[in-house]
């Protein structure tokens, strides 16, 4: 006995295609793109813009303070040298025609700054 359909046949087979129905058009798909891009890119120049004004205004403070630091720096300097030429002179009062800072070189050199009257 050989297998054979059933009574009234196989149900029909479905091949139709299960898709959604269509959504967005393209063109509004594009729009929208073009629209999130736009913005995307009017908040990025704002804020490089914004970070350019507080760069500025960081070097403008730094600018405006650097002087002081300067004074500070060359008075501390200045300070530091004194006590160096005593301690030398001090250090060094029993040798005979020393004189304390005078260069230790003696030579003819002069540097190209000292030439123009700047050590």
């Amino acid at each position: 006995m050989q297998d054979g359909p059933p009574p009234g046949g196989f149900p029909a087979v479905k091949i139709q295609r299960s898709l959604p129905a269509g959504g967005l058009s393209s063109v509004a798909l594009m729009s929208g793109l073009v629209l999130t891009f736009t913005y995307g890119m009017y908040q990025i120049i704002a804020a490089n813009r914004q970070r350019r004004a507080f760069n500025r205004e960081e070097l403008d403070i730094r600018m405006a303070v650097l002087p002081f630091l300067t004074a500070e720096s060359d008075v501390k300097a200045a300070f530091i040298k004194s006590k160096m030429l005593e301690n030398e002179a001090e250090l060094m009062k029993d040798v005979p025609n020393w004189e304390a800072g005078a260069s230790v070189y003696k030579t003819r050199y002069m540097s190209p700054m000292e030439v123009f009257g700047v050590r």
